[in-house]
């Protein structure tokens, strides 16, 4: 560490215990409570909320995802491959339809741009709709950024149908209930894992929990996924629970 005073620079060294506690702090435990997502379009607001119907059936909200993504975040740090896999599954799924958002956001941005003599303005909500929503872990950020480029794709389209830059008979409506169909999907995603204590070891060692969960998880597990050779980008370290009951700052 250093710090400057009078164009001269004193530097303190580090010992090797005090970069060893910056660099293992986890930010999982820095986590505000909840974040404030502001949403301007009904489209965006109703994948947020999701719906029930009177049989409970209906689709997942945000919070709904965010809470079985932090069950599966968990497992994952206790090395089960299921939720290993679905960490995989959901990260390449936020990157592929944003893809799909920013290609046709452009598109329709590139009507408002090439206006001539009028600087038109993607429009906002007067009032737009404030959540105060638990993210709990990186993927319910991801999806988050993803549902705030979605809320801002509508405002693109309906700012380009206003300003009368599409033909009449082109309609907003197919752009965006397809895209809100790839998100829902996203959202669902975590429904086909479920929880077991399923582990690494365990599937090696052919134990009968491994048969219970491969009938009980709705997808299969890559074999690169299962050999840790890969994992999704800001899964947890995976942790040993027997080295850590073993280890003091643990015991009671």
């Amino acid at each position: 560490m250093s710090r400057k005073n009078n164009n001269q620079i004193y530097t303190h060294p580090v010992s090797a215990e005090e970069e060893l506690e910056l660099n293992s702090t986890e930010p999982t435990r820095l986590l505000p409570n909840s974040d404030k997502l502001v949403i301007h379009t009904v489209p965006a607001q109703k994948i947020i909320e999701g719906y029930r119907d009177e049989r409970n059936y209906g689709a997942w909200g945000l919070r709904d995802f965010c809470n079985r993504m932090a069950a599966a975040y968990y497992a994952s740090g206790l090395d089960d491959p299921y939720a290993d896999q679905l960490l995989v599954n959901v990260y390449n799924e936020c990157i592929k339809v944003r893809r799909v958002i920013v290609k046709l956001e452009e598109e329709y941005l590139k009507k408002i741009k090439q206006v001539q003599g009028l600087e038109l303005a993607v429009r906002e909500a007067l009032e737009p709709m404030t959540y105060n929503i638990s993210l709990k872990t990186p993927y319910g950020y991801l999806v988050a950024y993803l549902l705030i480029e979605f809320d801002r794709f509508c405002r693109t389209i309906i700012s380009a149908k206003m300003a009368v830059l599409m033909s009449e008979r082109n309609t907003i409506e197919k752009p965006i209930l397809d895209l809100r169909r790839k998100i829902r999907r996203l959202l669902s995603a975590p429904l086909h894992w479920r929880y077991t204590g399923i582990t690494r070891t365990d599937i090696d060692n052919q134990h009968k929990s491994a048969d219970r969960a491969k009938k009980v998880n709705k997808f299969a597990v890559d074999p690169s996924v299962l050999s840790r050779e890969k994992r999704a980008p800001y899964a947890p370290r995976i942790r040993d629970i027997f080295d850590e009951l073993d280890d003091p700052k643990y015991s009671t």
